[in-house]
């Protein structure tokens, strides 16, 4: 009885082997305009860990990254199951330079309320101020600033934002910014995919 017990309580925290959708497990590319940009959707038995998700929403990141030719990526959580994964060539990126309150975020529909913003010197944007629109798109997601910025020409070095601050609306032109970042290599991967025979 004993024995059957430790089988049991081994089988239910282990790993799934990693791998695409096979109908049972796996995960799932669901692509985007971007090419840098998809959508990891990760099926796992049910008795996994909910921590391997993650862990393996990674995994498939890196792996479809690099078979993109990119050097770096990382991943933002869209649903319990899902996962953004974005491909960087460069280990700096693009980016608007501000940091938003995370209780606005989580509301339904989520409030882009700055709480800090990390280059004050040529920014008319202040903390508590509601981002609404960034050239003239409603905002929906810090993911869709992350895109914008990051996409823009090289030439573009501002974003027309439209923002409430003490009850008024005002338009601003907000520089976008080049910051150094935290990404995963996709050299940190080897260790963890199976080795084709």
């Amino acid at each position: 009885m004993r024995f059957l017990l430790i089988v049991l309580l081994a089988s239910c925290a282990s790993r799934p082997s990693f791998q695409k959708f096979n109908g049972t497990h796996g995960y799932t590319i669901t692509p985007s305009q971007s090419p840098g940009h998809f959508t990891v959707e990760v099926k796992l038995p049910a008795n996994t860990k909910r921590s391997y998700l993650r862990e393996y929403a990674w995994l498939a990141t890196g792996v479809e990254c690099q078979a993109r030719n990119f050097l770096y990526f990382e991943i933002s959580s869209a649903t319990e199951n899902s996962f953004h994964g974005l491909c960087h060539q460069d280990a700096s990126v693009r980016s608007l330079l501000i940091n938003f309150e995370k209780e606005g975020l989580l509301r339904t529909p989520p409030a882009f309320i700055v709480e800090e913003v990390t280059s004050k010197a040529s920014t008319k944007i202040k903390s508590a101020d509601e981002l609404l629109e960034v050239d003239g798109k409603k905002i929906k997601s810090v993911l869709q600033l992350k895109l914008l910025a990051q996409s823009a020409p090289a030439k573009k070095t501002h974003v027309a934002i439209k923002l409430r601050r003490n009850k008024k609306m005002l338009t601003v032109q907000e520089p976008i910014g080049k910051i150094p970042r935290q990404f995963s290599s996709v050299q940190e991967i080897e260790a963890f995919v199976p080795k084709e025979p």
